[in-house]
């Protein structure tokens, strides 16, 4: 992993200025904007995954970047499911309990209980695919092109196994993206657009590296 490239292969391209521009302005666009940055982080990580020696894209093909957004969108939401489901299942009947018989001691005990095991739930889960299974999710629709690929529980499993060291990696880059990206508040919030933005880039350029060498691993 190379963390130099990640934060600086932004600066190597020659429009890169009106490149990073043009997404903070368009990440402002209300819902679609956002599904468009998604798909922009994505085709980062497929230039990265496809050797391309300047993975800034150009902004031409918004169609295609709209389209990954989605699928990206959508990736996300089935692997934050299971929280919900949890949540349905376990947390909201609990509390339902509880609420019903007031103060009632055992019952009340249930709705703590409940709080407590979708909370154990929520970290954990959130732990393993925040950190593992999403990004290296989110890496493999760049490489396949395919939503269904990235679904495929036990090929991403299988990814993440491979080198989990590397998508942590690629968390630590994403963090401090993230952190850099908040010094824009300074330029009066208007800069803030252009450094989320620039987060997002690193964020695809280390998804695609980590997968890259998790891939390498598994050969």
């Amino acid at each position: 992993m190379d963390f130099a490239k990640a934060f600086g292969f932004v600066f190597e391209d020659p429009d890169w200025v009106q490149k990073i521009i043009i997404g903070g302005i368009v990440s402002i666009i209300p819902l679609v904007g956002q599904f468009l940055v998604l798909g922009y982080m994505i085709s980062v990580g497929r230039n990265v995954i496809r050797g391309n020696p300047q993975p800034l894209p150009d902004w031409g093909d918004f169609g295609q970047m709209l389209v990954d957004g989605l699928y990206a969108f959508v990736i996300s939401f089935v692997y934050t499911l299971p929280i919900l489901i949890v949540l349905c299942l376990v947390l909201l009947p609990a509390l339902a309990i509880g609420g019903d018989f007031g103060d009632g001691g055992d019952v009340s005990a249930v709705g703590i209980l409940g709080i407590v095991c979708f909370s154990c739930f929520s970290i954990i889960y959130g732990v393993l695919v925040g950190w593992f299974f999403l990004p290296a999710a989110m890496a493999r629709y760049a490489d396949t092109g395919e939503a269904m690929a990235a679904l495929r529980f036990g090929e991403i499993l299988s990814i993440t196994r491979a080198n989990p060291i590397v998508f942590l990696m690629a968390l630590l880059m994403s963090m401090v993206a993230s952190f850099i990206a908040g010094f824009g508040v300074i330029a009066c919030f208007v800069g803030v657009l252009f450094t989320q933005f620039y987060a997002q880039c690193v964020t695809g350029h280390a998804y695609g590296q980590a997968y890259l060498v998790a891939k390498d691993k598994m050969r």
